[in-house]
Parts: structure tokens; sequence; C-alpha cells
């Protein structure tokens, strides 16, 4: 991981339960269903460690690797930020373009950005993100600041809803971290 790498959370995020049973009011629940492993064990507030790489991967997990969002888009945002020397911007609807994930499991942090494998990654549980927006901002490092990735990046998601099969939906209402983001750069 990054040393330099800062995260910023805004806002709340909150793990929501449907129950097709209960009158509408507004109130989010966490009860679960003996059909569905409770999202209770998912622990949002803890993913406080930003990584990136690629054009565009930005990774947030908790220390322990048993959780971690993943946002992936391939397009040229950060090869732009440093041929132009220009800040890069996009906005992404989740429900048609890039990947947002939600991970449970081990060492899941580390399924992204590596070309390295081993027996204790796995993952339990993987949401996905069905609606929802991604806003992207990609701007070129300076050599002596950048840390092997030419690019910091900084990502905001918004109302974005991740389902998985036979468990509870998620909901991040929004969620932003910066990471360096890129290529590695030839020694």
């Amino acid at each position: 991981m990054h040393q330099n790498i800062t995260a910023m959370f805004i806002l709340s995020l909150t793990v929501m339960a449907c129950d097709e049973h209960k009158e509408d009011t507004g109130e989010t629940t966490s009860e679960t269903t003996s059909e569905t492993t409770s999202t209770s064990d998912i622990d949002l507030d803890a993913l406080t460690n930003a990584s990136g790489c690629s054009d565009v991967i930005f990774t947030l997990s908790a220390a322990d690797g048993s959780t971690s969002l993943v946002f992936r888009w391939f397009t040229e945002l950060a090869e732009q930020a440093v041929l132009t020397g220009e800040t890069q911007t996009a906005t992404v609807d989740l429900s048609v373009d890039g990947t947002l994930l939600l991970r449970s499991g081990s060492d899941v942090a580390q399924l992204e950005c590596t070309d390295t494998f081993d027996d204790s990654q796995w993952i339990d549980v993987e949401w996905a993100a069905v609606s929802g927006s991604a806003e992207l901002t990609v701007d070129s490092l300076e050599l002596e600041e950048a840390d092997g990735m030419p690019a910091i990046g900084t990502i905001t998601v918004r109302d974005a809803l991740l389902s998985a099969d036979g468990q509870d939906d998620i909901t991040i209402d929004e969620i932003s971290w910066s990471a360096e983001i890129g290529w590695v750069e030839a020694g």
C-alpha cells in the first residue's frame, strides 16, 4: 500500500435489508431473513486503506483484508492526465459503465493490481453496483511525488445500490477517496 495515500469519507454508509411485509417508514433496517447471510458482519467504516493502479482501478479496503470496495473502469484518464498535464474528469453511471464491487472474504484487497495470488485469497460474497454514479478526477504527478504511479485520482461514489444473489442489498450514500493510479513507471 502506498504510504502517502489519503482517504476521506463523506456522509455515511448504510446497510439496508429488504422486507416486503413491512410498511415503508423511510427508516433503514438491518434485519435479515434466514435465507440470507447477515450484512451486519460487513463493517464498511473499516474501509480505510486506499490504493489504486491501472487506468483506472480504485480500491478501498479493511486493514485485515476481509473487505474491499473496488471500482474498475478501463479508460485513458490517467494516461491523458500524464500526457497533457491537464486535469481529467469523468462521471460514470454505475448501471451502464464501470464496475463497483464490494467483496467479503480473505485477502480480498489483494485481488486487484497484482498478478500474484495464493491460497489465502478468496471471495465469500461479492456485491455489484446496479445503480449510482462515480465521479473521477485525475491529475498527473510530478516524478518526484510519484510512488511508482504517474497520476493521482479521486473517486466519489454516490447513491450506489449493490446487490448479490441471496444477500441483502447494500446502499452507499456517498464515499470518496484518493489514490495514485496509472501504470507502474519504468525504472
